[in-house]
């Protein structure tokens, strides 16, 4: 059998390559896509600020395939504003809510698509502020109607939110008797007495649960939890219907070596007579007891820090450091910070550190 080779000139070879390499589209010089820049906020002022403060924002930007030109800024919305600088002072910030937009703008004349932003709340001096209500359970391990109390707290928090309602837990020992109640402690105790055995508070001895609000009102038991939520509520609104004079910041730290937590107070309307201090108390959730879980569980009351906010525009500031017990769970641990008239009890604001 005879085999026939196919002979292809090199002519032809050559005719056939150009030929393909015309028809590829990879063997042109293909357009490349300019990469926008991307900007960073690096000062940003407190989420609540005092109507004609003047606001420093900061700011850099970076573009991976060019170079950023300028940057764009916008207050509440208006029209950008062009410049080369890194910072801009904005004079006199009137009253309300604002937002704060910076982009970048690179050689090519694209921005930044998700330019950051800076919210905050610009408060005229003299008005009142929302209040965040502080709920303080006393309970006890041996309470039979304090879990329905309990659930009912933790219902109203998750529809409050945790920056709109401040709820602690208090354990008490019955009949003086540490081993009825292994999360009461002597801090905890003493806090419970400074209502029950105070002339001026209706919280009376021995009663779980008992449930403060603002430190003025309670409401006693817990029959089911659905009759105890409709209670609190009714307490939590009236309180939140009367607004604050107090504004209150937490911030700080928590972690396995300890915690850290600086707070600031500005007096922005008229303040009552009497003694304030402000309280700082860490609480943890989910923490087991025998065979049951509690929250809200009050974990250390620090020190007291007595201030002194007289006026409308008076500021103050108080700092703690604390240890965190290896055997909590630092995951459910927060901190709850107040400010209460020792004369009257009212608790005129709260606020927590982990929203």
């Amino acid at each position: 059998m005879r085999t026939r080779t196919l002979k292809i000139l090199p002519a032809v070879l050559a005719a056939a390559a150009l030929a393909i390499v015309a028809g590829c589209d990879w063997f042109e010089d293909q357009p490349v896509e300019n990469l926008p820049p991307a900007t960073e906020l690096l000062g940003c002022p407190a989420a609540d600020v005092d109507e004609g403060e003047d606001l420093l924002f900061r700011w850099a930007g970076t573009d991976v395939d060019g170079v950023v030109v300028a940057y764009q800024w916008s207050l509440s919305g208006a029209p950008w504003v062009e410049t080369r600088d890194d910072s801009t002072l904005i004079e006199a910030v009137d009253a309300g809510e604002h937002s704060f937009t910076v982009r970048a703008v690179d050689d090519e004349g694209d921005v930044d698509p998700a330019p950051p932003e800076c919210d905050f709340t610009a408060f005229a001096l003299g008005e009142l502020v929302d209040r965040v209500v502080l709920v303080e359970m006393i309970t006890t391990r041996t309470c039979g109607n304090c879990p329905k109390a309990e659930e009912s707290l933790d219902n109203l928090l998750e529809t409050w939110g945790r920056a709109n309602l401040s709820v602690v837990a208090y354990h008490d020992w019955r009949a003086g008797d540490p081993a009825s109640d292994l999360l009461g402690t002597e801090e905890t105790v003493a806090r419970i007495e400074s209502y029950t055995l105070n002339p001026a508070s209706p919280a009376r001895p021995g009663w779980w649960p008992t449930v403060v609000f603002d430190g003025l009102r309670i409401v006693e038991g817990a029959e089911t939890v659905e009759g105890a939520e409709s209670n609190y509520t009714v307490e939590i609104e009236l309180r939140e219907a009367v607004g604050s004079p107090v504004r209150l910041t937490v911030e700080g730290d928590l972690s396995a070596g300890g915690g850290s937590v600086r707070t600031g107070v500005k007096a922005t309307g008229r303040l009552p007579e009497g003694s304030l201090v402000l309280r700082c108390v860490v609480v943890e959730d989910h923490v087991r007891q025998f065979a049951s879980y509690y929250d809200f569980v009050v974990r250390r009351v620090l020190e007291d820090r007595p201030i002194t906010v007289a006026a409308i525009g008076d500021s103050a500031s108080a700092e703690w450091t604390f240890p965190i017990d290896e055997s909590w769970n630092l995951e459910k641990v927060d901190v709850v910070v107040f400010v209460q008239n020792d004369d009257g009890l009212e608790i005129l604001q709260s606020a927590r550190l982990l929203e």
